[in-house]
């Protein structure tokens, strides 16, 4: 009774992962492939081999920008100067990670077969040896691992924004209709901070069965074993022919290697008896997980080992600098100066993830006061009020010892995140007091109004003149509006506020002076 019921539901869940939303039917992509990449189904449907220029293009994200939106208003500039946020700048450190990560997941699929995993002929070659009397291999030759690659860098170096960036050129699943395969490409999980394997294990099924809408997690028990979890890992990664699993993050797992907890043991034994690659990301940090872990850390340098510290190459900095210039939403942009680029380089050490928040912090900054202009002095400004929490941590980068660096290593990124939260929180903030502001303005240019009507002046002539008073003193009171419009209307005394304004200038140089 109970396999009956277990066939009913593979049958649901066989229908379920042909409903799957992120899945793309296969075209099969032959010409310019290796002849034994354009004979299997599994690499011929991830396309051509891209060109760099190709990549350059598309790993790159762009925002929307028009410069007649430069005279629109403060709340529509604001709102833009948010878009920021989603820039990417394609570097020729992009480039290497594309490559990397493109060719572990053709590697990987060149040894693996859609059909029946190469049964048919293993029988074959079997029966040939039986009956010719000459030795034939059974079983051709694969690597005893898969291929694996890692990541490491400071948050806000890009090295997670590189990644995605080289996944997103891939698709999540691949449906092959006339086999009765779903094919996951690419599977990415951030390392859970508990770090345990246990919870790993379910943070991938979890992801699985949001790719695929299945049910791999409810179909284990509450009372699910690790050795449960680990064997459902297996079985789910080798039925979708899983190319390649992600894990960012990773420094979270060094409590759980201190441990001895198993969960790089298990992922070595997963690029071994599935033959899945691995991809980790993480901090510098995460050097000592591999430190601990010596069969990773081989399997890692199979594929090399890339260590992101920002941008040091003159030409990269620039090449960010002159994308950052295009999108100005300032009344008085101009592009970045080399003076001003040289500063921002020094005041972010060359890390995307502080400059383009910086420089989004500044537009806000500027647009607020009225300046409408960067330069290194509102950089600096808005960086010791915005950011002077990340300043320990950008010495120690800067001081370049490994001890001090380490010490910051886990609040980089979360600062960072703080600090970016607070600046949309801090730009909502200046938009309501913004609109309050005006609102006043007008509730007292329309009491103005009014009071000079009833003094004699004609309607259409008082809103001139209010508004023409109100521009030039915008914290005028009501009193004094009609005040100055009434001297103006009748020329007949010197301008109170103009009074005002000199005596407190007068008081301002006095201070000055003392």
């Amino acid at each position: 009774m109970a396999k009956s019921s277990h066939r009913r539901t593979d049958h649901a869940e066989d229908r379920d992962v042909f409903r799957c939303v992120h899945a793309v039917d296969a075209i099969y992509h032959q010409e310019g492939l290796l002849p034994e990449h354009a004979s299997n189904h599994l690499v011929s449907c991830l396309g051509p081999y891209w060109t760099d220029k190709d990549i350059a293009k598309k790993v790159g994200v762009s925002i929307g920008f028009d410069e007649s939106e430069r005279e629109r208003s403060k709340e529509y500039r604001m709102h833009a100067v948010a878009r920021l946020g989603e820039l990417v700048v394609s570097l020729p450190a992009h480039l290497d990670v594309v490559h990397t990560i493109h060719r572990i997941i053709r590697e990987h699929y060149a040894h693996e077969s859609i059909l029946d995993n190469g049964l048919d002929a293993v029988r074959d070659r079997y029966r040939l040896n039986s009956s010719s009397g000459q030795l034939q291999a059974v079983y051709e030759h694969r690597r005893s691992h898969a291929y694996c690659a890692a990541f490491f860098g400071y948050s806000g170096a890009g090295k997670t924004t590189a990644v995605e960036s080289a996944l997103r050129l891939l698709p999540w699943v691949v449906r092959h209709p006339q086999y009765g395969v779903m094919q996951v490409v690419r599977i990415k999980i951030d390392c859970p901070r508990s770090a345990s394997l246990k919870d790993t294990l379910k943070l991938l099924l979890e992801t699985y069965d949001d790719l695929l809408d299945t049910h791999y997690v409810e179909e284990l028990s509450s009372r699910a074993t690790l050795a449960d979890y680990a064997n459902k890992v297996h079985r789910v990664a080798r039925r979708h022919h899983t190319g390649v699993i992600v894990l960012d993050e990773i420094q979270n797992a060094l409590n759980a290697a201190a441990g001895a907890d198993p969960l790089f043991d298990f992922f070595v034994n997963l690029t071994n008896l599935v033959g899945v690659p691995i991809v980790v990301c993480g901090t510098p940090r995460a050097e000592r997980l591999f430190r601990t872990t010596l069969r990773l850390a081989r399997r890692v340098s199979s594929q090399g080992v890339t260590v992101w510290r920002g941008i040091h190459d003159a030409t990269d900095w620039n090449r960010l600098c002159d994308e950052l210039s295009k999108y100005q939403w300032l009344t008085n942009s101009k592009p970045l100066s080399a003076a001003e680029r040289k500063y921002l380089w020094s005041l972010t050490q060359g890390l995307p993830g502080v400059a383009i928040p910086l420089y989004q912090l500044s537009q806000y900054a500027a647009i607020a006061s009225g300046r409408e202009r960067l330069s290194c002095r509102l950089f600096k400004s808005v960086f010791d009020e915005k950011m002077r929490s990340l300043k320990p941590i950008l010495r120690a980068i800067r001081s370049g010892r490994k001890v001090d660096m380490m010490r910051y290593d886990d609040i980089l990124g979360d600062t960072l995140k703080e600090v970016v939260a607070d600046m949309k929180a801090e730009a909502q903030h200046n938009l309501f007091y913004d609109a309050l502001s005006r609102h006043d303005r007008i509730e007292v240019s329309i009491d103005a109004v009014s009071s000079l009507i009833v003094a004699g002046i004609p309607r259409e002539i008082a809103e001139k003149m209010v508004d023409l008073v109100q521009k030039e003193f915008p914290s005028a009171t009501r009193a004094e509006l009609c005040h100055e419009v009434s001297l103006r209307y009748y020329s007949t005394r010197e301008s109170l506020l103009k009074t005002k304004d000199a005596r407190k200038d007068k008081e301002a140089e006095v201070e000055t002076i003392a």
